[in-house]
């Protein structure tokens, strides 16, 4: 939308751009004029503050997933199977 306000693309095309700001922070450096590259480096800081949110929830939730498997009390959903205790001994 930042780019929308600058006056120079179209919605569109200033949707594209700040996708490209964010998922690439390196494609600014062809931004000319003082208020685009101000609202490129924003977008761009903004950018990677999303992608952090999303990897630190995303490692969170694998993080607990494991911690739960450790504890041993996850319901085992299997049926019509023989348990060998002392095979080994």
């Amino acid at each position: 939308v930042g780019f929308y306000v600058t006056g120079v693309d179209d919605i569109s095309k200033a949707m594209w751009r700040s996708w490209t700001y964010v998922a690439d922070p390196g494609t600014h450096a062809d931004a000319e004029g003082t208020l685009e590259r101000t609202v490129a480096f924003w977008t761009t800081i903004g950018g990677m503050l999303v992608f952090a949110l999303m990897i630190g929830i995303i490692s969170d939730s694998i993080g607990e997933k494991v911690d739960e498997l450790k504890k041993g009390k996850s319901r085992v959903i299997e049926s019509n199977h023989t348990l060998m205790l002392g095979w080994n001994d």
